[in-house]
């Protein structure tokens, strides 16, 4: 058995048992459950996708292309390294980057799955039910459905490339994570913002929030503000569009000219 495909079949072993992992982990774990058990509506015809299944499809993906991937990409992946760093109880500086590599990986893919399917829905939920649903009035770009039809789709624009950027790392993207913050402190304060942690966060601090807001006295000035936030969070997303692939927030981004 020559090293190279020694190579290619422990990269492929390692990443699939991390895969499988945290599928298993958050599908039976008992507050993930409840999240990946959610149902994701598109359009108005009553098809769904449960968020379980989706992320099952993706590790499925995975499965089918990782041999291919690995045949082309020559560097040990993060997966191998942890499983070799333990194994061999050496715990250096690679080790613990790629440790805390996969713990980021493990952590924000799953949620950036689920909220890119529930964005896609409401995006072709929004858009069936404004634009295809009869004769289009020039007065529902006014109305509240069709501000939360495009807000979920700059959204979706936002969070798909973020998403391809932690479910798909490699020098062919050139997209690679060179470093990831080893300081408790800056782990803590990342996680306090997001789920379930942020439940806590809320709790303490409080927090309100108004993606559109509401002037019943000024119907024209709502529709004025509500179209400026649009613009505003479009704004954002062009940013994330202009990465591609290289949108995740550790990624070693380089110089983006575009």
């Amino acid at each position: 058995m020559s090293k190279r495909f020694r190579d290619i079949v422990r990269n492929y072993a390692a990443t699939m048992a991390f895969l499988l992992s945290g599928w298993f982990f958050y599908s039976y774990s008992p507050h993930f459950a409840e999240y990946f058990s959610g149902r994701n509506a598109f359009g108005i015809s009553g098809w769904t996708i449960v968020t379980r299944d989706a992320f099952f499809w993706i590790v499925i993906a995975y499965a089918a292309v990782l041999l291919p991937y690995y045949y082309f990409e020559t560097e040990e992946s993060s997966a191998s390294k942890f499983l070799r760093g333990i194994f061999r109880k050496r715990f250096d500086e690679e080790w613990k980057k790629s440790a805390r590599t996969l713990a980021l990986k493990g952590f924000f893919a799953p949620l950036m799955v689920g909220w890119l399917i529930s964005h896609a829905g409401e995006t072709v939920t929004g858009f069936e039910r404004i634009f295809l649903t009869g004769e289009f009035e020039w007065a529902a770009l006014e109305t509240v459905p069709f501000f939360v039809f495009a807000f979920q789709a700059v959204l979706f624009a936002d969070v798909f490339f973020f998403t391809a950027g932690y479910l798909m790392e490699g020098g062919i993207w050139k997209n690679r994570i060179v470093s990831v913050d080893p300081t408790v402190s800056g782990w803590v304060v990342c996680l306090l913002c997001y789920p379930p942690f942020n439940g806590g966060t809320e709790d303490f601090i409080g927090w309100y929030s108004s993606d559109h807001p509401m002037l019943p006295n000024s119907p024209e000035l709502t529709t004025v503000l509500n179209f400026l936030i649009i613009g505003l969070m479009a704004v954002y997303a062009w940013a994330s569009v202009a990465l591609g692939w290289k949108a995740s927030n550790l990624t070693n981004r380089g110089i983006v000219s575009k």
